[in-house]
């Protein structure tokens, strides 16, 4: 009788390798993803006990030792400088505080409408025209659901929030490595591709900028560390997929968005951000 067991496809070590990159960089994505998004109890806990930290002390060191030719010393001084920084910070004062505590912080830095020194959402920076940022927002919609990612409200609003957007290359990272592990190198070539354009086009050129003026301006330390630490990972990022974003002028109260997109500039959108690799299945094809 013939076996039905199926035959785990033989995989190179070469492709060993560039999937376990790309799963470290999609788990810091994942972390900064979170960081950025209204703080819920799960995440201040992960702050509060060292796992936050931890994770991405981890996946910043698995990236400079394995990844040395793209990364250039001072980028990885930089990193190690914020993180180290930045766990300092929370270790004098995330222990014995509660929920409301980061809550308050994240009202501070962002209030309840749109920031305008350092708006989280791309459709704020080099452009200001609504037709324009409607059509940014379209765009954008047509990325992910090319990915098989479906945007939970009926309106666009939050699509170019910073947290989704670190989301969806946190999407685009971990499809990456599954298909390095699964597929082969021609599926994971459509992922990394992707990633460069949403790089260039995208993230790398407003996120790299809202990062710089949150990090500049930002109203609380805590904030103002996770900014530089974005800012460092997307330049990290930027040399790694051998991209050179385009540039973008800084948001100003002028030509900003009009003031009903500015109060609908919240994460209102019903997205929830995906905790862990396990729940990747529940958001892609």
């Amino acid at each position: 009788m013939a076996s039905t067991k199926t035959t785990k496809k033989d995989v190179s070590s070469e492709d060993k390798a560039k999937a376990e990159i790309a799963f470290v960089r999609s788990q810091i994505y994942r972390l900064l993803s979170l960081a950025f998004l209204y703080p819920k109890e799960e995440f201040f806990k992960s702050l509060r006990k060292g796992s936050f930290i931890k994770e991405l002390k981890d996946y910043f060191s698995y990236i400079l030792v394995n990844n040395t030719k793209e990364i250039t010393k001072e980028m990885g001084d930089n990193a190690i400088e914020v993180i180290t920084a930045l766990e300092e910070l929370i270790s004098n004062e995330f222990p014995n505080r509660e929920l409301s505590y980061l809550e308050e912080k994240f009202i501070t830095v962002f209030g309840h409408t749109v920031h305008k020194d350092y708006p989280p959402q791309g459709s704020h920076y080099g452009t200001g025209h609504m037709f324009q940022s409607s059509q940014h927002l379209a765009d954008l919609a047509g990325y992910y659901n090319a990915f098989g990612l479906e945007h939970g409200g009926k309106q666009l609003e939050g699509l170019d929030h910073i947290s989704l957007e670190l989301e969806f290359m946190y999407v685009l990272t971990f499809k990456e490595g599954y298909a390095f592990e699964n597929d082969g190198s021609e599926k994971a070539d459509v992922c990394i591709k992707a990633q460069k354009k949403f790089m260039k086009n995208e993230i790398g050129s407003w996120g790299s900028l809202f990062a710089k003026l949150l990090e500049t301006k930002g109203k609380d330390e805590y904030y103002t560390k996770i900014g530089g630490l974005l800012k460092v990972f997307l330049g990290m990022e930027t040399a790694f997929l051998k991209v050179k974003p385009r540039k973008l002028k800084a948001p100003d109260a002028s030509d900003s968005l009009d003031e009903s997109a500015r109060v609908r500039g919240g994460m209102e959108c019903g997205h929830e951000a995906i905790k862990d690799s396990t729940q990747v299945a529940d958001f892609i094809k």
